[in-house]
């Protein structure tokens, strides 16, 4: 119950300040792509394998000074782990990053922490549905990356590193790689 209010502590507080910000920003636009999750504890992994999936989502940048901008976004991506098409864990989320970027001409890198809501999850043992119990609905994760945007469109990549627990000490870790499109 701790987990739970403290994500939508986290939520709230998030929302609040991407739609303060959304209203002041000429930056702003649509982002995906592909992206390989890992569930692990230490060196230890949930499966063998990565999980393969995309992400979706809505970026807001706010200039601060020149070339400095605060980074917000409102993102759905699934995470897993995998040892083989009947076996794996897939875990949905809904995220709220947030950061600072720097941009010198095309070039971007950017870094900060996300917050993020579990929407839904799905175990599958032997290729039978198994209901998933004890995961968290809260994950966070710090995150850096680097992109570069031409005109209205955009290439980035990044790794989030799992800040928080979504089960017994394993964490979810990421690489996203994708593209932007500018408004």
């Amino acid at each position: 119950m701790r987990n739970r209010m403290r994500g939508i502590l986290v939520l709230v507080i998030a929302l609040s300040v991407l739609s303060g910000v959304s209203f002041a920003q000429k930056n702003r636009g649509l982002r995906g792509g592909w992206m390989e999750s890992e569930i692990t504890k230490g060196n230890e992994g949930w499966f063998n394998k990565n999980y393969r999936s995309f992400y979706v989502g809505f970026f807001n940048d706010q200039k601060l000074i020149p070339m400095l901008y605060i980074y917000t976004a409102l993102d759905y991506y699934q995470t897993g782990s995998r040892y083989d098409d009947n076996n794996k864990l897939i875990l949905h989320y809904i995220s709220i990053p947030i950061g600072l970027k720097l941009k010198v001409g095309p070039v971007q890198a950017f870094g900060g922490v996300h917050g993020a809501v579990r929407v839904s999850s799905k175990l599958t043992v032997l290729g039978e549905s198994i209901k998933t119990q004890g995961f968290s609905t809260f994950d966070s994760g710090a995150f850096v990356g680097a992109g570069l945007h031409i005109a209205f469109i955009g290439v980035e990549g990044k790794y989030t590193w799992g800040l928080s627990s979504v089960k017994n000490g394993y964490k979810n870790n990421f690489w996203q790689i994708g593209l932007t499109l500018g408004f």
